[in-house]
């Protein structure tokens, strides 16, 4: 009778600290792997070869070769992310994918590398604490609303651009005063500067031969010089803009448009 409770005894103490170990071991296991998904939110891949990773000081890092991957509007990766203040990209990605960066409101400055080619659409839309952006000369195509609603005060597009879809490429930029478009423009594409209340000149390149809708709507300047090779400005190019004079040529498209909205026209062939 003893030797059983003896033995009683024993089993319920090993079944105790038995469960007393299960349970250490859950916890333990369970630290690990939520310190193990948090950090698997610091890296990731966002391309067939290209990775990214953030540091503590909220520097996101992308490296390897090729494409960062398109994104579907809200589902990139970094836009719920911890809070990115600077974007390094490395040498060795080529094309920067649809939506990539799309509101990350956080980001205020981006590296680009000189092995970049191309950047696609919609990429910094709603970055609004970019101020700034340097787009190096390897860059050939730039697509649609790539800039719309940043805080970027300058652009200089490089004349390596050959494909520029100016179509609301920086719609809602409240901050800008300035752009450099490359020759390889040939159209002003709907609302690629509406509402930009701070823009001060814009130099139509020579190969533009088209303004279309609400291009200019919304701005402040009071004047545009408007090229001779400009053949269509689309009647509301400069709908609730402050601009009342036309500079251009004598007989030109420009001259008609500024005539039919009750314009001042003044004749020159050179930019005033």
């Amino acid at each position: 009778m003893i030797a059983k409770r003896i033995f009683s005894t024993m089993l319920s103490a090993l079944v105790i600290t038995c469960s007393i170990s299960n349970y250490n071991t859950y916890e333990k296991t369970g630290t690990l792997a939520a310190e193990a998904e948090d950090t698997s939110l610091n890296t990731g891949t966002c391309g067939d070869s290209a990775t990214y990773s953030f540091d503590d000081a909220g520097n996101l890092t992308i490296s390897g070769n090729g494409a960062i991957s398109d994104y579907v509007d809200g589902k990139t990766p970094f836009a719920n992310s911890v809070p990115i203040k600077k974007v390094i990209i490395e040498e060795g990605i080529t094309h920067i994918g649809n939506y990539a960066f799309s509101s990350c409101h956080d980001i205020q400055s981006i590296e680009l590398p000189e092995s970049l080619t191309g950047i696609g659409e919609y990429v910094f839309e709603n970055c609004t604490s970019l101020t700034s952006i340097i787009i190096p000369d390897s860059v050939t195509s730039i697509g649609q609303y790539a800039f719309s609603g940043t805080a970027v005060k300058s652009v200089v597009i490089p004349e390596s651009v050959v494909t520029l879809d100016t179509n609301s490429l920086f719609m809602v930029c409240k901050k800008l005063e300035s752009v450099v478009l490359p020759q390889s423009v040939t159209s002003i594409y709907s609302n690629a500067f509406k509402e930009c209340v701070m823009f001060k000149e814009v130099d139509i390149p020579d190969s533009v031969t088209a303004i279309q809708n609400d291009a200019f709507s919304g701005t402040t300047f009071t004047s545009l010089f408007i090229p001779s090779g400009v053949t269509m400005i689309n009647g509301n190019a400069l709908r609730g803009s402050k601009i009342d004079t036309i500079y251009g040529f004598k007989d030109s498209a420009a001259e008609t448009f500024a005539k039919k909205n009750g314009l001042d026209f003044i004749e020159s062939e050179e930019r005033a």
